[in-house]
């Protein structure tokens, strides 16, 4: 999808205009790409053209500027999200890149004090005496358990964990919601972490009141047709809900609850049964489980990552003007990675050399090496050596070691250029050049902006960096994700 801008205001609000080679003009002369009918704007106020997978806005000379986030500017950079305006008018630019966030639409009833109504109650205790008193729903029932555990033991990221559960969930049991609440071990308020909905963007009101009575309890609660009873109409809370049944099953983990799943219908025809709450128990039961395992690998990569840290820290004391340049570079990198769209494991990597990839500087001796030569000319292949010993990083030694090496074969310590020198040892090779530019870059050696450090890396496409690469960095800018934390430093993800 290309980059685009959209009009958020005025006679042409909505309208969306593709930004491609030819200039995007704005202005009250009818001769404007964007004709902007406003006492603020010039006849040709301002300009928004692309170079490469760059996209700039430039003031023409206005009376009363161009401003992007509402500072005025000659000349700037766009990036997802930025506001320009015009006079009174305001355009966001559109990078053309996918769009992440969540958006549950998830309100509690108001009150802690429903009366639950007729409710259908399993002590989870009580789930290995169950007996079904059909054949059918005996066997539907395992398979559906057995289906769960496959997807648990076969995916390790959280998220993406929940979220196939429930869409396995909304196939087995006539959910038009199903939620996920996690307990937040900061606040201990239990918050929503993966949502499926019939139909997305419709919400529905959470009981709390269920939940309450699911967790204090160690229960899994049904309430059926609670619309039917008369102990519900006059709360507003399942009137504005509609709750017609609902499901809560609390999640136990070495005996404490450290969430919940919550299901709701508010259809009267596909009310839950007490087999649905049996199923859902089950399920509960592993859901609990895995998240557990997932917590437990979680802190162990915390740990890995403090010893990381500790390395690199230790590198940068040598020279404290570099304190930070290694997290910065894998968090370019990873940018890189992602509009790359290496798979996850292999991100994780790129993102394990970057912020590892000057370790071979603590081990660099100036009085071993010859007269003449850069000591710091050697770290790359001392630093491969040092990771190599550090299990379960795969490639990373690799990058290291190659790092330093450019497209057309000038660079050291090998020599390598082109498609010889690893993909890894690029991406990071780039992200290096990229920090080291807006750090120390220019004349004085006080860093370029970051417009400035872009465009150079950009002139160095095909002759000192690949291209792709190169328009990958650019890309990742554009799209706002140059400075989205790496997958190694999010604490919720286990790869």
């Amino acid at each position: 999808m290309s980059p685009q801008v959209r009009v958020k205001n005025g006679p042409n609000k909505g309208h969306v205009h593709k930004i491609t080679d030819q200039a995007i003009t704005l202005g009250r002369d009818v001769d404007c790409t964007i004709q902007v009918l406003d006492k603020g704007a010039s006849r040709h106020h301002s300009e928004i053209f692309r170079i490469g997978e760059m996209v700039f806005i430039r003031d023409l000379g206005s009376r009363n500027g161009t401003y992007v986030n509402d500072e005025r500017v000659d000349e700037e950079l766009l990036r997802e999200g930025d506001r320009v305006q015009v006079g009174s008018t305001v355009l966001v630019f559109e990078s053309g890149g996918k769009v992440t966030g969540d958006t549950r639409n998830i309100q509690f009833s108001p009150s802690d004090d429903e009366d639950l109504g007729s409710t259908l109650e399993l002590r989870l205790d009580d789930l290995a005496a169950l007996e079904a008193t059909e054949e059918d729903r005996e066997s539907a029932n395992f398979r559906a358990v057995y289906q769960v555990g496959k997807i648990i033991s076969s995916e390790h990221d959280e998220e993406i964990l929940m979220d196939k559960i429930l869409a396995y969930i909304s196939e087995q049991v006539p959910a038009d919601n199903i939620y996920i609440f996690l307990r937040d071990e900061a606040t201990n308020n239990l918050i929503p972490r993966a949502t499926w909905e019939a139909e997305p963007g419709k919400g529905v009101q959470i009981s709390r009141t269920i939940i309450k009575r699911a967790v204090g309890e160690t229960r899994s609660v049904l309430t059926s047709d609670a619309m039917s009873d008369a102990r519900f109409k006059e709360r507003d809370s399942i009137i504005m809900g509609q709750i017609r049944s609902v499901i809560c099953v609390p999640l136990l983990s070495q005996d404490k609850v450290v969430g919940v799943l919550y299901l709701h219908s508010s259809r009267m025809a596909q009310t839950f049964m007490q087999e649905d709450l049996e199923l859902m128990t089950a399920v509960g039961t592993q859901v609990a489980i895995a998240l557990d395992n997932i917590t437990v690998s979680r802190r162990q990569r915390e740990t890995f990552m403090s010893a990381i840290r500790t390395l690199v820290a230790l590198g940068e004391m040598r020279d404290p003007a570099t304190r930070g340049h290694s997290e910065r570079v894998c968090t370019y990198a990873s940018a890189i990675a992602g509009q790359l769209e290496l798979r996850d494991r292999e991100r994780t990597s790129v993102e394990l050399a970057a912020i590892l990839h000057d370790i071979g500087k603590v081990a660099v001796a100036s009085d071993s090496v010859p007269p003449g030569e850069d000591p710091d000319s050697r770290h790359p292949e001392l630093g491969a050596k040092i990771s190599e010993n550090i299990a379960g990083m795969d490639g990373v030694a690799e990058a290291i070691h190659s790092h330093h090496e450019l497209h057309d074969g000038s660079g050291y310590p090998d020599e390598l250029g082109g498609d010889d020198i690893p993909l890894y040892g690029k991406i990071i090779g780039v992200a290096n050049k990229f920090d080291h530019l807006t750090t120390h870059g220019g004349e004085k050696r006080e860093g370029l902006s970051m417009k400035e450090a872009l465009i150079t890396v950009g002139e160095m496409s095909g002759e000192t960096f690949d291209p792709k690469v190169v328009k990958a960095l650019l890309v990742a800018h554009r799209e706002g994700t140059l400075f989205t934390p790496p997958l190694i430093f999010e604490s919720g993800k286990v790869r």
